[in-house]
């Protein structure tokens, strides 16, 4: 099978003690309607989004699933992968924002005028980091350059 579908994650994570799960919200919004039995969920230790704001009655519901669990909100860019995580313990006290840049990465917001913004103004937001498999990409790149 290279496919699972929503229940067939709770089945996993019961059979194989999983202790975090990452995914994107579209998923996120399935697995959450999903009944989780104690065995599913005891061994979660955390649960964390990417690909796109989590919302938050989903957050709500996985929350309630998995008390134990810390949740860590993840943002970034389709070609820089995460770029911001909103660590757990401010999750309460600021459930809107993006949090802090991941280590080893730059991630300033930028206004139109190509300044950092402050506080609550809106930008867009850049990021600078070492790209993990960059030379992969590369050598893919070459290899498969000739074929239609």
């Amino acid at each position: 099978m290279n496919y699972l579908l929503p229940g067939d994650v709770v089945q996993l994570c019961a059979r194989h003690g999983v202790t975090g799960l990452t995914c994107v919200p579209p998923l996120w919004i399935q697995i959450a309607e999903q009944a989780w039995p104690a065995a599913a969920t005891r061994s979660v230790r955390y649960f964390a989004n990417t690909g796109g704001k989590m919302p938050k009655s989903v957050l709500d519901k996985l929350r309630a699933h998995f008390p134990q669990a810390k949740p860590y909100l993840m943002y970034g860019l389709t070609e820089a992968f995460r770029s911001t995580y909103l660590p757990p313990e401010e999750l309460d006290r600021r459930p809107t924002s993006m949090g802090k840049a991941i280590p080893n990465c730059e991630t300033p917001v930028i206004n139109e005028h190509g300044e950092r913004c402050r506080p609550g103004e809106i930008g867009e937001l850049v990021q600078r980091k070492i790209v993990s498999g960059g030379m992969v990409l590369k050598q893919r790149a070459a290899e498969t350059a000739g074929r239609a």
